[in-house]
């Protein structure tokens, strides 16, 4: 399992409609062509559940911010101490 491979797992989320936007924007795929890809996918759900972290990236709340405060706590701790 890739899970197993890592020692911290940062999930970055956004909402399925802005994903969705996002991926139609950029693909020029249809709606219904990107709900048949997105079922292939892993489970976002199932993701942040395998997460130690979440980062919202949903074009309203600041990215930069929380990428800055998840690099300054990642360095100040003992890795670990994360491991568990």
């Amino acid at each position: 399992n890739w899970f197993e491979k890592v020692d911290y797992i940062i999930y970055v989320d956004c909402p399925k409609s802005e994903r969705v936007r996002r991926v139609i924007e950029r693909s020029r795929l249809s709606e219904e062509q990107q709900d048949s890809r997105t079922n292939h996918l892993f489970n976002p759900k199932l993701k942040m559940r395998a997460s130690d972290s979440i980062i919202l990236n949903d074009g309203v709340a600041d990215i930069i911010e929380q990428v800055d405060a998840m690099h300054k706590y990642l360095i100040s701790v003992d890795i670990s101490d994360l491991i568990g």
